[in-house]
């Protein structure tokens, strides 16, 4: 009975791993990527207003490194089946190896 619920459980667990990944390949990035550098734009828009000084430059730049910085982790992180944010099934494969495996028995 109770190998049953595991194996029940375990089999929506799979479903709902198939379901992230094709999300994830379907890549929504695109309308991502339209609304960050819309933005980029509407924020920035407001110091473009002022003569370009040194203070205005800096701000700007620093204004530039932040956005950079949130698109890249926002994108590098949007899949996890790759690379930078790439999540092993390690608590899966322990599952199966001590539980489950002595449930067959």
């Amino acid at each position: 009975m109770l190998k049953g619920i595991v194996v029940d459980h375990l089999r929506e667990v799979s479903g709902l791993r198939r379901l992230r990944e094709n999300a994830a390949i379907a890549n929504v990035q695109d309308l991502f990527m339209m609304a960050a550098v819309a933005g980029l734009v509407l924020t920035s828009a407001g110091l473009f207003t002022h003569a370009p000084n040194t203070h205005n430059i800096f701000l700007l730049s620093i204004f530039a490194a932040y956005t950079g910085l949130i698109v890249f982790f926002v994108v590098a992180f949007a899949n996890p089946y790759h690379a930078p944010g790439m999540v092993m099934p390690t608590g899966f494969e322990n599952l199966f190896m001590g539980e489950l495996a002595e449930l067959g028995r």
